[in-house]
């Protein structure tokens, strides 16, 4: 775009909450300075003039002069934002200024919309300046009233907030919310010294956070036990331990600990003890591959035990002795192939055990029948085809 394209941006005019406020800035330092000059000549008529009431002057014209700064320093950042606005609004880029317009039948429905955003910025404007009056009012009252008024309108602004306050304290008791009531009742205690509420507040937020402990402890409490009645002591531990450390002052929570702990490692010494009993039995009955799972499956659920120890010396012997077993029950149903004269299937199963149990003594009995076998099997197929 060329330089002769681009237009300064023109500051935007004051609006009235700036004008306002100008006004003010300038009404208030010669207010306060009246009202200086008003208490020094009546103090004069009456002959009391003294340090004291030159004193009470000067405060009077020096509070005028620093409402009036203050209020200065409002006007100016209201033009500053404005400009800033303004700024921010013009500074779009080139492409936008190059964009086409919008179809003529939409400009009616543009301009409304624009119309209702202006009234918008003046409704809020408007508002703004009447609580900004109504401020100013207050203030200027203020420095009007004796000291009495003074105490009863600080004491009025106090109660406003004790009952702010209250109400947030209700809400946060009703909905559990204790961090929320506890801040409110400090805010109160600070804010509002004094007030009885703060005791009330007190007794009840404690009151509240017992009874919620109460019942924290309670569910967690029932649910160990369920835990516990299923046998998975170790879940339930975990959330007794738990319990603990969230309540570490409550007894309830440290028996359940206790208790979930005892009665697992009974639990525990029951199991090991039924498992090995188990292997036992099996071993005494000579029926070994039921032995060998007893012996993993104790071995996998305590590696520990004294019953694990013992039974990892004798597991090797188990497991050769369950081959031994199966490869002697895998003869003899070969043999029972063979006498019903059902060789593919005896050959099948004749190469299954030389795979599993190559060093057995059934499969070098059964090396030395392998090639009749195979023939034998041939020959039963080709007459079947």
């Amino acid at each position: 775009m060329p330089d002769s394209d681009i237009h300064p941006v023109a500051p935007p005019e004051p609006s009235l909450l700036q004008t306002f406020l100008w006004i003010l800035a300038i009404v208030m330092p010669a207010a306060g300075a009246g009202a200086g000059a008003v208490v020094a000549l009546l103090a004069d008529r009456a002959e009391v003039l003294d340090a004291a009431v030159l004193l009470r002057a000067m405060g009077w014209a020096l509070a005028g002069a620093w409402a009036g700064g203050v209020t200065w320093a409002l006007a100016w950042l209201v033009g500053a934002g404005r400009k800033l606005l303004a700024a921010g609004q013009e500074a779009t880029p080139a492409s936008r200024e190059m964009s086409a317009l919008p179809p003529l039948e939409l400009l009616p429905l543009l301009a409304q919309e624009r119309a209702q955003e202006r009234e918008q910025e003046r409704a809020g404007e408007a508002a703004a300046m009447q609580e900004l009056a109504r401020e100013v009012r207050e203030l200027r009252a203020e420095f009007l009233l004796p000291p009495e008024h003074l105490e009863a309108k600080r004491r009025e602004r106090m109660a406003r907030r004790g009952q702010e306050l209250s109400v947030a304290c209700e809400s946060a008791l009703a909905g559990g919310r204790f961090a929320e009531a506890e801040g409110a009742v400090r805010a109160l205690a600070e804010e509002v010294p004094g007030d009885a509420r703060v005791t009330e507040y007190s007794q009840r937020l404690q009151r509240a956070r017992e009874a919620a402990r109460e019942q924290d402890v309670a569910r967690e409490v029932g649910r160990a036990r369920d835990l516990m009645s299923l046998g998975d002591f170790a879940a339930a531990e975990q959330v007794a331990l738990q319990l603990c450390l969230e309540h570490p002052e409550d007894e309830q929570a440290r028996v359940l600990l206790e208790q979930a702990r005892r009665e697992g490692k009974a639990f525990a010494e029951e199991q090991r003890t039924r498992g090995y009993r188990e292997v036992r039995q099996a071993v005494e009955r000579r029926r070994w591959r039921e032995a060998v799972e007893a012996a993993r499956k104790l071995l996998a659920a305590y590696p520990q035990s004294p019953e694990a120890r013992i039974l990892a010396g004798q597991l090797p012997t188990m497991e050769d002795n369950a081959r031994l077993a199966e490869a002697r029950e895998m003869r003899d149903r070969l043999r029972d192939l063979l006498a019903r004269r059902r060789y593919p299937e005896a050959l099948q199963l004749a190469e299954h055990l030389l795979a599993h149990h190559p060093d057995t003594r059934a499969a070098d009995e059964l090396r030395q029948q392998l090639p009749k076998l195979r023939q034998r099997a041939g020959e039963r197929g080709d007459g079947r085809r």
